[in-house]
């Protein structure tokens, strides 16, 4: 998020056409995501049901992640030199990159929710959230860096890269160890045994008209409740929503509003208003230096809402 303002920003876009860019991991993620959990309840490999996706959706978002940094070059290289066509892969890596990261982030939690004991959910939740705290703390320190400074034997490379690379580096490890920490059970196991069976709605609605017949025998049962996922019913639970739980979402979409508008344009802020850069300025220029300077400094500001995460 530090950097890629920044990056559509020194193509020449204006602040509209960022603002659309980064619409898009949104409206895709309100759409995929939910298919995608809903293909990872159904898996039926054998190496389990959540592992399998999060491979999926790991190597999705690496190579989505080479598509940001190097996006124009990309463009160049296959003849493709124009502003639409780096605009464009840039936009599919922000938007693969954002959503595939929201969905392996919700899988995680479900695959650690669901080897874990019972007692331990409260834990590892906790435990979860530290560490995505953690986490963001490191990315903003990386983004902080002036790796091209460094005697590193890197001046030839922006420093944006050596941030993307080095938070690649970082996600190969964190997928090899998730996709390895503990083995599943495969969906055609646990359905074959009554102790093992995931419950379901299905089995949840059968489960209480039995207990409502046995209580009060006259009143009907109602229908069970289909176990796809469709999109009617989710419209359908929003509409005839609980006043408070309105109330609370409504709170919930205003505040995020919020802290997405401060996190995508903070570093441009500090860079443009505070360090008086123009990352439209030459590379060599000292208006650019400033620039760089004031992005990194803008991730300093992540730090106090990455401080209350953990």
């Amino acid at each position: 998020m530090a950097f890629i303002a920044p990056i559509l920003f020194s193509l020449g876009l204006s602040y509209s056409v960022m603002s659309l860019i980064w619409a898009l991991p949104s409206i895709v993620g309100m759409l995929v995501i939910p298919v995608i959990a809903s293909v990872s309840d159904r898996c039926r490999l054998s190496w389990g049901r959540r592992r399998p996706v999060l491979l999926a959706l790991g190597i999705a978002v690496l190579l989505a992640m080479m598509l940001i940094p190097c996006g124009g070059l990309i463009a160049q290289t296959i003849g493709l030199d124009h502003l639409v066509f780096m605009v464009a892969l840039i936009a599919i890596g922000v938007t693969v990159t954002d959503c595939g990261a929201g969905a392996a982030s919700a899988l995680s939690q479900t695959y650690a929710l669901e080897v874990c004991p019972i007692p331990d959910h409260a834990r590892v939740l906790n435990l979860m959230v530290f560490f995505k705290g953690v986490g963001t703390i490191l990315g903003a320190t990386i983004g902080a860096i002036d790796w091209s400074a460094l005697p590193l034997r890197i001046y030839s490379v922006n420093n944006e890269t050596i941030v993307f690379l080095l938070t690649w580096i970082v996600f190969v490890v964190c997928l090899i160890t998730t996709i390895t920490s503990y083995r599943e059970i495969p969906l055609p196991v646990l359905e074959k045994d009554a102790m093992l069976r995931p419950v379901t709605h299905h089995e949840i609605d059968i489960n209480l008209n039995r207990q409502q017949q046995v209580d009060c025998p006259l009143i009907p049962t109602e229908e069970t409740v289909s176990e796809q996922f469709q999109c009617r019913q989710l419209i359908h639970s929003i509409i005839h929503m609980p006043l408070a739980m309105k109330k609370l979402y409504l709170t919930v979409l205003l505040s995020v509003m919020g802290n997405m508008t401060f996190q995508l344009f903070l570093t441009d802020f500090v860079g443009t208003k505070v360090f008086h850069g123009d990352v439209k300025a030459p590379k060599e220029s000292e208006e650019f230096q400033m620039y760089e300077a004031g992005v990194r400094y803008g991730c300093f500001g992540k730090y106090p809402m990455n401080l209350l995460n953990c």
